[in-house]
Order: structure tokens, then sequence, then C-alpha cells
């Protein structure tokens, strides 16, 4: 399986599949046959069975698709879990400050870089017992460091934030900042388009990557202009609603047809 840095290295964009709810093999294979590059697990606003999740990531590592989860909190043995299910990315909502940065490196990176504490033969090795510096320097090389900004003061401190040697990516989470900006809803107010312009300035300067939510081609399109590479894309509950949508509303004209035929019948 190649890492999400490696895919990075390969390819000009690198789109998810995002998975709030249907954590099956299944939809693992799914997104493999649809051409999703990672998959991205929403595990800040949805709840997970945490067996449920480690299950899922075995599998999409096994199906060649390398995971990023989001952590719902700054927690060292909650971060030590997602991390041991073998995840190839952390993501930290509500990125505020540098300090937050250094606390995320500082759990996930095994010494000299943190503090992140060793273990061996699990999920994050497929189970298999490697020399200890080999397996150190390997997941220390392959985490990927995800800030993501989504307040006016992430905004704030962004040089701050992104100017860590190891924050791999910058996601810029618009939904919550166009609210905290005040224009909510409107995730291309004039606001939040120049506070994105701001991050990618920022990220080109320290060689950071842009990320951004890309549900829909045209979104996607127009981020990459602005610099974005990384894009956590539809939601398993975005796929069934809008196929179901678009089924049934090809279908709409046979309704239609037979109510007409109906009201003749009446008027008959």
């Amino acid at each position: 399986m190649l890492s999400l840095k490696q895919l990075l290295r390969e390819k000009d964009v690198v789109v998810a599949a995002t998975v709030m709810e249907f954590l099956r093999p299944s939809f693992v294979k799914l997104c493999k046959y649809a051409g999703f590059d990672f998959i991205y697990l929403e595990f800040e606003h949805a709840l997970m069975n945490p067996s449920v999740f480690n299950d899922f990531v075995v599998s999409a590592r096994d199906n060649g698709l390398p995971v990023v989860s989001k952590t719902p909190d700054l927690v060292r043995h909650l971060l030590a879990k997602i991390l041991e299910s073998g995840v190839t990315g952390v993501q930290l909502p509500r990125t505020n400050t540098a300090a937050d940065v250094a606390r995320l490196v500082d759990f996930c990176k095994y010494p000299p870089i943190g503090t992140r504490a060793g273990v061996s033969g699990m999920a994050s090795t497929d189970y298999l017992h490697v020399p200890a510096e080999k397996h150190l320097q390997r997941l220390n090389e392959e985490l990927c460091i995800i800030a993501h900004v989504e307040t006016c003061e992430g905004l704030k401190n962004i040089e701050e934030i992104v100017s860590n040697p190891y924050v791999d990516i910058c996601y810029v989470g618009t939904f919550d900042l166009a609210i905290d900006l005040g224009t909510p809803g409107d995730m291309n107010s004039p606001a939040v388009l120049k506070a994105m312009d701001r991050i990618c300035e920022a990220c080109r300067h320290h060689n950071v990557i842009p990320g951004a939510n890309g549900s829909d081609p045209e979104t996607i399109r127009t981020l990459r202009a602005k610099g974005v590479r990384f894009f956590e894309g539809p939601s398993d509950l975005d796929m069934i609603d809008r196929y179901g949508r678009d089924f049934m509303a090809s279908l709409a004209d046979l309704n239609g047809a037979f109510r007409a035929a109906e009201s003749r019948l009446i008027d008959a």
C-alpha cells in the first residue's frame, strides 16, 4: 500500500471518500473500485464503535487505501488507539495555535521527535513484529500530521501553525470558518475566500500542502487553482442521498404520465 505521502508525491491531487456511518468492508471495496485515493474517517462528528473502527481501517489497508482520521480531541490515549489501528494521517480539528500542533506532533511521533508510546505487532504493522528501530522510523516517516484550521483564532495564528516542520497538510474547514467569520452557510463569501488565500499563501511559504472539502468536482477544480491538493470528498451519506434523489427524479415522468392518464379516465 502506498502511503498518503507517497500518493501526494506522485499525484497532483488526492481525493478521499469521507466515511461517517458505513464502516463496512464492502464500502471500502466500492471506494477502491471508484478510484478514490484514500479514506477519511469523520471521527469528530460521527459516533464510531472502536472495534468496528479498527476493523474498517485494517480492511482499507488490505485494499490499498490509506486512511486519515480526525481525532475528536487532543488526548494521548485516544490518539494512541487511533494510530495503532493503522491510519496514515491524523487531523486535529480546531487547530488554533502553534502549541496545539506541537502537542499533536508530540503525541503522534515516536522519539526523538515526540513521545508516542511504542508497541509492535498491532494493525499499524499489519500484525507483524518488526525490529523496533525500523518500526519507529517507518511510522514516523509515513504518518501525516494534518492541522485543521477553522476559526478566526487559527487564521490569526496560521503562520505559526504551518511553520512547524512536522506539519504536512493544513486543511481549511470552510464551513466552521464561515460561521466564525460571520457568514454562516456561505463558504464562498469574500471573507472566507480571502481567508483561504491567506492560508494557501502561508502553506506555500512553509512548503505545507493546503487541503479542503471537495464534495463536488467544480469545487475541487476551483480550489486546485488556489493551490489546494488534498481533498476530503463526498461522504457515504452524500453518495446514497445524491444517487437516490437522482434515480427517483429520473422516474418522475412515469408518475406524471400515470396521473395524467388517471385524470383523463375520470373526465371521461
